[in-house]
């Protein structure tokens, strides 16, 4: 999959909601992508969280991920576990009000 069509992520805010769920849960959304292997799925972690930083004007660095499964920044948390990738985004309820 990500070696195919890099998955951006604008792609899994977009299309990452599990089960076509997108119901707000203790003030956040959560959105998922699965990769086929490990090691895929903690490539994508790795550039997702650089667009993270970039999305934030934040200076990239390896060592926010190197050797964790969870990156924070902002109102994003991103973690991987196997071949699983989520990212978790803080909504206020007035914004979610806005858009349902």
């Amino acid at each position: 999959m990500a070696s195919e069509l890099p998955i951006e992520l604008l792609d899994l805010i977009l299309l990452g909601a599990p089960r076509g769920a997108t119901e707000l849960s203790d003030g956040q959304v959560l959105r998922q992508v699965w990769a086929r292997t490990p090691a895929e799925a903690r490539c994508l972690f790795e550039s997702l969280s650089r667009q993270i930083c970039a999305y934030h004007h934040f200076e990239w660095n390896e060592r926010h991920v190197e050797g964790r499964s969870s990156f924070d920044l902002g109102r994003m948390h991103l973690s991987v576990d196997d071949t699983r990738i989520e990212l978790w985004v803080d909504v206020t309820v007035g914004a979610w009000r806005v858009f349902s």
